[in-house]
């Protein structure tokens, strides 16, 4: 945990400055479609100096493209606490153990909403034929289902069991919304104007970014 917040507040330190528009703020934002004046740039700054998120060998970062499951399963391994331990029981039809994102997946897939655990035939859920869909793009609840395991938020205190009203909350079950609330409560996600959060719509890179920055900001708190 110290090493953690450690390379957090460090990370924090140069993106504040980044964010008064410093001189150096290319050096860690090297995106060439990632405007200083764009609502996500702190955000993004932020998830590249952490080593949460990269950018394309292009120079890009393409903020509001979509993102696969793999890549959020990446990024939700990278955010695991130095001390949390999350085991496995799934072994993916669909996940080669070749595959970049292997070790990834197998780490945290099994917090991330959008996991299809079928039946064998007696009817008993089989976790050998259990389906990830690293390829299919990410939504909102997949990816933040997964946070309050790696970053164990129940166990900080912050979360006093209080549940946010969304006015879509019918659309996700009494476990998704319950995380959802968590994170709302401690400034980790937020919804849309118009009180909803759309669990189901696909989440893209800037707002992953947004989310690891409160992710930091969060973690940074706690420390305090």
């Amino acid at each position: 945990m110290k090493k953690m917040f450690a390379k957090l507040m460090a990370a924090a330190m140069v993106v504040s400055g980044l964010c008064m528009g410093t001189a150096n703020a290319v050096d860690y934002v090297p995106f060439s479609d990632v405007s200083p004046d764009s609502w996500y740039y702190g955000a993004v700054a932020m998830a590249y100096d952490t080593g949460y998120m990269s950018g394309y060998p292009d120079g890009t970062f393409h903020p509001n493209a979509t993102i696969t499951r793999a890549e959020c399963a990446a990024i939700l391994n990278r955010m695991k606490d130095y001390d949390a331990q999350i085991f496995g029981i799934y072994t993916y039809q669909d996940v080669p153990s070749t595959a970049w994102y292997a070790d990834a997946v197998n780490s945290v897939g099994e917090v991330m909403g959008g996991v299809d655990v079928l039946t064998s035939n007696n009817d008993i859920l089989n976790p050998d034929l259990a389906m990830f869909y690293p390829e299919a793009a990410c939504t909102r609840i997949d990816f933040c289902q997964g946070i309050p395991t790696t970053i164990d938020i129940a166990n900080t205190g912050s979360y006093d069991g209080t549940i946010h009203h969304f006015t879509d909350n019918s659309l996700m079950n009494a476990y998704e919304v319950e995380t959802i609330s968590a994170l709302y409560n401690a400034g980790i996600v937020s919804g849309n104007p118009d009180g909803s959060f759309s669990p189901n719509s696909t989440i893209s890179r800037a707002e992953v970014a947004q989310i690891i920055s409160n992710f930091v900001q969060w973690n940074m708190n706690q420390q305090s």
